[in-house]
Protein backbone atom coordinates (compact mmCIF):
# COMPACT_ATOMS: atom_id res chain seq x y z
CA UNK A 1 0.00 0.00 0.00
CA UNK A 2 1.75 3.53 -1.10
CA UNK A 3 1.90 5.22 2.16
CA UNK A 4 0.68 8.47 0.42
CA UNK A 5 -2.56 7.16 -0.49
CA UNK A 6 -3.09 6.12 3.91
CA UNK A 7 -1.73 9.66 3.78
CA UNK A 8 -4.35 10.95 1.58
CA UNK A 9 -7.43 9.48 3.26
CA UNK A 10 -6.45 10.48 6.25
CA UNK A 11 -6.58 14.12 5.26
CA UNK A 12 -9.84 13.67 3.39
CA UNK A 13 -11.20 12.04 6.73
CA UNK A 14 -10.19 15.06 8.82
CA UNK A 15 -11.06 18.06 6.52
CA UNK A 16 -14.44 16.80 5.45
CA UNK A 17 -16.25 17.40 8.81
CA UNK A 18 -19.05 14.42 8.19
CA UNK A 19 -18.16 10.89 6.93
CA UNK A 20 -16.80 9.59 3.92
CA UNK A 21 -18.14 6.84 1.98
CA UNK A 22 -15.67 4.68 0.69
CA UNK A 23 -16.91 5.32 -3.28
CA UNK A 24 -16.82 8.90 -2.34
CA UNK A 25 -13.25 9.05 -0.92
CA UNK A 26 -12.16 6.88 -4.42
CA UNK A 27 -14.30 9.19 -6.53
CA UNK A 28 -11.79 12.85 -4.94
CA UNK A 29 -8.91 10.62 -5.68
CA UNK A 30 -9.60 9.86 -8.48
CA UNK A 31 -10.46 13.43 -9.78
CA UNK A 32 -7.16 14.15 -7.97
CA UNK A 33 -5.47 12.18 -10.81
CA UNK A 34 -4.94 9.21 -7.63
CA UNK A 35 -6.44 5.64 -9.33
CA UNK A 36 -7.28 3.65 -6.12
CA UNK A 37 -9.82 0.38 -5.89
CA UNK A 38 -11.78 0.40 -2.83
CA UNK A 39 -9.42 -2.42 -1.59
CA UNK A 40 -6.62 -0.53 -1.30
CA UNK A 41 -8.62 2.36 0.33
CA UNK A 42 -9.95 -0.37 2.83
CA UNK A 43 -5.91 -1.39 3.90
CA UNK A 44 -5.29 2.62 4.06
CA UNK A 45 -8.35 2.64 6.51
CA UNK A 46 -7.42 -0.06 8.38
CA UNK A 47 -3.60 0.85 8.28
CA UNK A 48 -5.28 3.97 10.08
CA UNK A 49 -6.83 2.37 12.53
CA UNK A 50 -4.00 0.68 13.81
CA UNK A 51 -2.21 4.05 13.41
CA UNK A 52 -4.76 5.62 15.94
CA UNK A 53 -4.62 2.47 18.34
CA UNK A 54 -2.74 4.30 20.82
CA UNK A 55 -3.68 7.83 19.96
CA UNK A 56 -6.59 10.22 21.07
CA UNK A 57 -8.28 9.53 17.95
CA UNK A 58 -10.06 7.09 16.37
CA UNK A 59 -11.37 5.77 13.09
CA UNK A 60 -14.98 5.12 13.68
CA UNK A 61 -17.30 3.63 10.93
CA UNK A 62 -21.16 4.91 10.97
CA UNK A 63 -24.25 3.95 8.73
CA UNK A 64 -22.82 7.15 6.19
CA UNK A 65 -19.36 6.09 6.01
CA UNK A 66 -16.02 6.56 7.89
CA UNK A 67 -14.92 9.19 9.89
CA UNK A 68 -12.22 10.72 12.22
CA UNK A 69 -13.14 11.31 16.14
CA UNK A 70 -11.74 11.58 19.90
CA UNK A 71 -12.28 8.42 21.63
CA UNK A 72 -15.04 9.03 24.58
CA UNK A 73 -12.10 8.67 26.81
CA UNK A 74 -10.91 12.42 26.14
CA UNK A 75 -14.23 14.28 25.28
CA UNK A 76 -14.51 15.49 29.04
CA UNK A 77 -11.32 17.36 28.01
CA UNK A 78 -13.11 19.45 25.55
CA UNK A 79 -16.41 20.49 27.32
CA UNK A 80 -14.73 23.84 27.61
CA UNK A 81 -14.28 24.13 23.78
CA UNK A 82 -18.35 23.94 23.30
CA UNK A 83 -19.04 26.44 25.88
CA UNK A 84 -19.46 29.61 23.49
CA UNK A 85 -22.12 31.95 23.98
CA UNK A 86 -24.85 31.83 21.68
CA UNK A 87 -26.88 34.66 22.62
CA UNK A 88 -27.89 36.71 20.27
CA UNK A 89 -28.42 40.49 20.12
CA UNK A 90 -31.77 42.14 19.77
CA UNK A 91 -30.87 43.53 16.46
CA UNK A 92 -29.17 40.16 15.14
CA UNK A 93 -32.81 38.53 16.25
CA UNK A 94 -34.71 41.17 14.26
CA UNK A 95 -32.54 41.31 11.13
CA UNK A 96 -32.73 37.20 11.55
CA UNK A 97 -36.93 37.45 11.83
CA UNK A 98 -37.08 39.67 9.07
CA UNK A 99 -35.22 37.06 6.55
CA UNK A 100 -36.73 34.45 7.50
CA UNK A 101 -40.17 36.27 7.04
CA UNK A 102 -39.73 38.08 3.78
CA UNK A 103 -36.97 35.96 2.41
CA UNK A 104 -35.62 36.84 -0.31
CA UNK A 105 -34.77 40.31 1.17
CA UNK A 106 -32.09 42.63 0.41
CA UNK A 107 -29.99 44.67 3.14
CA UNK A 108 -31.64 47.47 2.28
CA UNK A 109 -35.57 46.24 2.68
CA UNK A 110 -34.29 44.89 6.17
CA UNK A 111 -33.19 48.48 7.14
CA UNK A 112 -36.68 50.21 5.97
CA UNK A 113 -38.26 47.80 7.95
CA UNK A 114 -35.91 47.99 10.75
CA UNK A 115 -35.81 51.66 10.47
CA UNK A 116 -32.16 51.81 11.57
CA UNK A 117 -29.34 51.25 9.23
CA UNK A 118 -27.99 47.22 9.45
CA UNK A 119 -24.50 47.19 10.89
CA UNK A 120 -21.86 45.42 8.98
CA UNK A 121 -21.24 43.46 12.10
CA UNK A 122 -24.44 42.26 12.03
CA UNK A 123 -23.87 40.90 8.10
CA UNK A 124 -20.93 39.79 9.40
CA UNK A 125 -22.45 37.63 12.16
CA UNK A 126 -24.74 36.43 9.72
CA UNK A 127 -22.29 35.36 7.19
CA UNK A 128 -20.31 33.46 10.21
CA UNK A 129 -23.23 31.53 11.22
CA UNK A 130 -23.80 30.00 7.45
CA UNK A 131 -26.01 32.50 6.15
CA UNK A 132 -26.25 32.59 2.85
CA UNK A 133 -26.79 35.86 0.24
CA UNK A 134 -27.37 35.82 -3.51
CA UNK A 135 -26.77 38.46 -6.41
CA UNK A 136 -30.80 39.14 -7.49
CA UNK A 137 -30.52 40.15 -10.98
CA UNK A 138 -34.11 41.27 -11.19
CA UNK A 139 -33.11 43.44 -8.08
CA UNK A 140 -30.01 45.09 -10.42
CA UNK A 141 -27.56 42.39 -8.79
CA UNK A 142 -28.40 43.54 -5.21
CA UNK A 143 -27.61 41.19 -2.23
CA UNK A 144 -30.36 38.86 -0.99
CA UNK A 145 -30.77 36.84 2.45
CA UNK A 146 -32.76 33.73 2.46
CA UNK A 147 -33.12 30.55 5.08
CA UNK A 148 -30.47 27.72 4.53
CA UNK A 149 -32.99 24.82 3.35
CA UNK A 150 -30.53 22.15 4.10
CA UNK A 151 -30.23 23.27 7.70
CA UNK A 152 -34.12 24.26 8.20
CA UNK A 153 -34.61 19.92 8.45
CA UNK A 154 -31.58 19.17 10.35
CA UNK A 155 -31.61 22.39 13.07
CA UNK A 156 -34.70 23.22 14.61
CA UNK A 157 -32.86 24.74 17.61
CA UNK A 158 -31.64 27.53 15.86
CA UNK A 159 -32.37 29.59 12.73
CA UNK A 160 -29.87 29.62 9.97
CA UNK A 161 -29.72 30.93 6.90
CA UNK A 162 -27.88 31.36 3.41
CA UNK A 163 -26.30 34.07 1.81
CA UNK A 164 -26.73 33.06 -1.82
CA UNK A 165 -23.96 34.58 -4.46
Amino acid sequence: MNKNIENFIESLLFASGRPLRLSEIRSILENEGIKVDLAEIKVGLNNLEERYAESSLELSEVASGFRLQIKKDFTHLLSSLWTENNRLSKSLMETISIIAYKQPVTRGEIEEIRGVQVSSNIIRNLLERNHRNSRDKSRGKLITYEKNSVAKNTCKSRLWLKKRM
